[in-house]
């Protein structure tokens, strides 16, 4: 439950799509906010990641070129361009990305239920071809006044494969194929007005975004000889409107007031066509949230605080119908909510001196359901299990604290944290038996009781030596989870409770052999994680880089191999609402080889970009 922004602001593309579609070297750095103060769209429990595209600013004409490919089991190819051309009072710039590649993953499950044992085996095949194009333009009106414009273009086309191989041992083993046709393209306009007045450091800003997403999925199923057919077609637009005013009230305090509209609506149909009955499903909505927030920050002496607060009104209206051959399978249903809420975040720094500084806060989030976790018609269906949304989820609310240690040195930094986190009515992955057929199992969502976690974290950021700069950091967190679960052996819901202790760890070294040469030393560990029905294997990697500058600086030459040993992959095991082991397996061993080259020179002056995010999360129970 992380929010992912681009160039600090929202999209309608699914987030995890985004990242696969976006080059690695189109992305000029990325930002980490943990606890957002009011001013940031309070979705997601655990804060939000920026994800900045280059937006080349030197004056005249210059870029980059980056060209790559990475090998592991198929080859795939990225490619981007970024030209900029300033002159005078305007800045252009333009970005084009191209990922294309065939990947090839696997995976199985081994159940045991009360009627049989049965144990599936599934093979994917994937060829997606993307496209990412951004347009924009600065005009630098005079020293106070600057207004900015880009467009953006996402263009998205998959293909693949699938089969499933079901083997029982007491009833007829059974085969699924699948050919599946998918893609989507989103179109995104953004309007942005600074005003700088004469009073140092007091600005207002203007923002208007619009986004159009259109998106097809088309799915041919043979079960066993038998045809069937899956169309999803479905359209989303998304509009956010912004106003933020800073003042400096002093050299030592300063005052942030601002307003937010966020309007989504969209429409999904979805026609299932079967061999003994005919499906047309539809889904329309409509989602607004209107926000005002302040902030109010001051530094006395060894200390600094800021004080604020969110209002946030929130509207939702959904509509799923489904009309089907069998009158009994109809349903007409209406999903509303509005809901009020205010969101307060507090900090406190204190800084003993210049190697030593302590900092606590505190901020209220939220995670709203999606309208994919909200819809009662099917997602998607196999022999044995279908997926679907539950119209009954609530929003789950976070209150997040955190306590932080900083120690500078000629060295670098460490810096260690404790948090508690007290998560309301908490979105969660569930698995229930479906009533009509014991064999047969649904995948929905659901809210948990209230759930809590407390752990610690140290990050340091040490150079070593002349030669070795390193980036290490570690956590360990206990949770509790408590819910409400079906069981498939006593055929009765229960009330569960499981407490976990979980630890991960990440080391990424640099070392530095030449003045042209540096290589890299990536390690990662992420321990199990246990829910009331599943727990997931611990899971861990290593990667070797190194990167070679070549043409007087100019260019780069990059290597690097990932998972060197080929350990990382998704293991589970369960034994509600029945017993069952299962691993999912990618292509994570792959050799990566680009070259990326820089072209121009001059001096670099940028319109920084505010930071925004949209209202509605991904999923639950994911991996990140």
């Amino acid at each position: 439950n992380v929010r992912v922004l681009i160039d600090g602001k929202p999209t309608n593309i699914d987030a995890g799509q985004l990242l696969q579609q976006i080059p690695s070297a189109s992305i000029k750095q990325v930002e980490l906010i943990t606890n957002p103060s009011a001013k940031y769209n309070p979705e997601g429990n655990s804060g939000i990641i920026n994800i900045i595209l280059n937006k080349n600013t030197q004056t005249g004409f210059n870029g980059s070129i980056t060209s790559g490919l990475t090998v592991g089991v198929t080859p795939k190819t990225n490619q981007s361009l970024n030209l900029n051309y300033k002159v005078g009072k305007v800045n252009f710039y333009t970005n084009y990305g191209f990922n294309h590649g065939k990947n090839r993953n696997f995976g199985f499950v081994d159940s045991e239920r009360l009627t049989y044992e049965n144990y599936q085996d599934f093979r994917f095949s994937n060829v997606n071809t993307s496209h990412l194009i951004k347009v924009g333009a600065d005009y630098y009106i005079n020293d106070n006044n600057t207004l900015s414009f880009f467009t953006n273009l996402n263009l998205f086309d998959g293909k693949g494969e699938s089969k499933t191989f079901s083997d029982y041992l007491s009833r007829p083993d059974t085969t699924q194929d699948n050919w599946n046709n998918s893609g989507n393209t989103t179109k995104t306009y953004d309007l942005n007005f600074k005003h700088n007045f004469k009073k140092k450091g007091e600005t207002i800003d203007f923002q208007v975004n619009h986004s159009i997403t259109d998106n097809e999925d088309l799915s041919h199923f043979l079960n066993n000889g038998s045809y069937s057919l899956n169309d999803i077609n479905g359209s989303s637009t998304y509009s956010q409107f912004n106003i933020d005013y800073v003042n400096p009230l002093s050299e030592k305090a300063k005052l942030e007031i601002g307003y937010e509209s966020r309007i989504q609506a969209g429409q999904n149909k979805f026609y299932d066509i079967q061999p003994t009955d005919n499906t047309t499903n539809s889904f329309d909505y409509n989602r607004n949230i209107h926000a005002v927030y302040t902030n109010y920050s001051k530094t006395f002496g060894k200390f600094s605080a800021q004080v604020g607060a969110r209002a946030e009104l929130y509207n939702l209206f959904a509509h799923p119908v489904k009309n089907s051959t069998d009158p009994a399978e109809n349903s007409n249903i209406v999903i509303t909510d509005e809901i009020f809420t205010v969101y307060p975040s507090t900090y406190l720094s204190y800084k003993m001196d210049d190697k030593n500084t302590f900092n606590v806060n505190y901020t209220r989030r939220v995670d709203r359901p999606s309208n994919g976790q909200i819809n009662p018609i099917r997602e998607w269906r196999t022999v044995n299990m279908e997926s679907r949304g539950n119209p009954a989820l609530e929003p789950q609310f976070t209150n997040s604290f955190e306590l932080n240690y900083t120690r500078n040195m000629k060295i670098g930094s460490i810096t260690s944290a404790v948090f508690y986190r007290l998560i309301n009515a908490e979105i969660t992955r569930v698995i229930y038996t479906d009533p009509n057929d014991t064999n047969f199992n649904i995948m929905s969502f659901d809210n948990f009781k209230d759930n809590n976690q407390i752990g610690a974290e140290v990050n340091a950021n040490l150079k070593l030596t002349k030669w070795w700069s390193t980036n290490t950091s570690a956590d360990v967190y206990f949770k509790t989870v408590r819910g409400t679960v079906s069981n498939l052996d006593t055929g009765v819901m229960e009330n569960g409770e499981v407490d976990v202790t979980t630890f991960n760890a990440r080391m990424n070294n640099t070392f530095t052999a030449s003045k042209n040469l540096k290589f890299n030393l990536f390690g990662m560990y992420r321990g199990r994680d246990l829910g009331l029905q599943f727990e997931r294997k611990a899971m861990y990697k290593m990667d070797l880089g190194a990167n070679y500058s070549i043409l007087k600086g100019k260019g780069t030459l990059s290597a690097r191999l990932n998972d060197v040993f080929n350990t990382m992959h998704f293991g589970f095991e369960g034994s509600i609402p029945y017993k069952s082991v299962g691993e999912f397996h990618w292509e994570s061993r792959t050799f990566y080889l680009g070259l990326n080259y820089n072209f121009g020179g001059g001096k670099n002056k940028e319109l920084q970009r505010k930071q925004r995010d949209k209202q509605e999360t991904q999923g639950g129970g994911g991996m990140f």
